[in-house]
């Protein structure tokens, strides 16, 4: 009877042991798969750290940009603002036709005088001025030349001079000069000569247009530009040329050998200097409207891309916030679980325990009743 009742509780022990061997693989397993979930979500939230630290790290230089933008944007408007301003001046200060005595102000801007017949601007092509263009290095000498010659009117004919000059002393408005497109060349002394070779006819070194060249040749045909008036003194002295010498500072030695030069007033208007400073003001402004377009262009741009940051670096940290929670709940997930394989190996340590005790005593049953068996046989 107490073999039977080991054997049950054997049957019993084993049983439970069978059990709890299942359930020992199904936590392994299931172990197994919380810890690889885990290590793959501190990986990915690694990973997340890393690339909200990218993300930063673009955000930042990209705000870096955008303030280095916002600063050259004010620049360019100031610089722009400033260059505008001059630009406008220089502009009134031409079309008014301030840098003209009050005769030809008045014929170039349309003047009136009450009770007199009016001349329209129209009949006039513009002053001498209007048809040079000159480089910088020779501006002073051609200013020092013309002179007052180049606010001389263009017309088309003798006859719109005579109404023009009759239009100013009607209207009492002063004096000016009026050069028809035909103008009679007078005979030129000639430059061909072999101690002028060095000298520069100064019109070789302007722009003239086409159709006014024949007044520009009359106004500067016989002007040769010098280094000093040194060297202008020597090449006069020798006989043959009977022109103007000019030197790039604006000295002049006259046909009859007059000098004129020295320093200008600082009060004084240049022309040329002034039409210049349009030209290269406007070109200026421009360029600074096209750099100012392409750096709002920029900052527009940079502006969208730093949102487009914080957007992706807002969506980077719940992620990470997710991730923090989600591996939170596995590690206790892992700790119960450890905790339970503990357990049910314990369980069965004491099982398998408590098995062997049983077979030992089932086995020291059937030795005794082997032993009192032979006793019996004996007997």
């Amino acid at each position: 009877r107490m073999i039977e009742d080991l054997a049950r509780r054997e049957a019993n022990e084993s049983r439970e042991i069978e059990e709890n061997g299942r359930r020992s693989e199904e936590l392994g397993r299931t172990l197994a798969n919380l810890r690889s979930g885990l290590a793959a979500d501190e990986e990915g939230l690694a990973e997340l750290g890393r690339r909200r630290e990218e993300i930063g790290d673009e955000l930042e230089r990209a705000r870096g940009e955008l303030a280095e933008c916002e600063e050259r944007i004010t620049e360019l408007r100031e610089e722009s603002g400033r260059k505008t301003s001059r630009l406008s001046s220089l502009k009134e200060f031409e079309e008014s036709y301030a840098w003209c005595n009050e005769g030809v102000k008045s014929l170039m801007t349309g003047g009136k005088d009450p009770g007199r017949q009016e001349i329209s601007p129209e009949v006039f092509l513009g002053l001498v001025a209007d048809h040079i263009q000159v480089p910088r290095e020779y501006e002073t000498a051609v200013e020092a030349v013309l002179g007052d010659k180049l606010q001389y009117v263009v017309v088309k004919s003798h006859n719109d001079g005579i109404r023009a000059i009759d239009y100013l002393k009607n209207a009492a408005l002063g004096r000016g000069s009026f050069v028809p497109l035909e103008v009679r060349p007078h005979v030129s002394g000639g430059t061909d000569f072999e101690h002028l070779r060095e000298a520069v006819p100064l019109i070789e070194k302007i722009t003239v247009q086409e159709n006014y060249r024949p007044i520009v040749n009359e106004l500067l045909g016989d002007v040769l530009v010098i280094p000093d008036l040194v060297n202008g003194i020597s090449l006069w002295r020798q006989n043959g040329f009977c022109g103007t010498f000019v030197t790039p500072e604006g000295d002049i030695i006259s046909p009859s050998g007059i000098l004129t030069g020295g320093s200008g007033n600082g009060g004084e208007k240049s022309l040329l200097r002034n039409r210049r400073e349009i030209a290269e003001l406007t070109a200026e402004v421009e360029t600074l409207a096209e750099d100012l377009q392409k750096a709002q262009e920029g900052r527009k741009q940079t502006a969208s891309l730093i949102a487009q940051w914080d957007e992706e670096l807002l969506r980077i940290r719940s992620q990470i916030h997710l991730t923090e929670l989600r591996i939170n709940g596995l590690r206790k997930d892992v700790e119960r679980f450890e905790g339970e394989t503990r357990q049910v190996a314990e369980r069965l340590k004491i099982l398998e325990f408590n098995r062997e005790n049983i077979r030992t005593e089932a086995a020291e049953a059937r030795g005794k009743i082997a032993a009192h068996e032979r006793e019996i046989k004996s007997l």
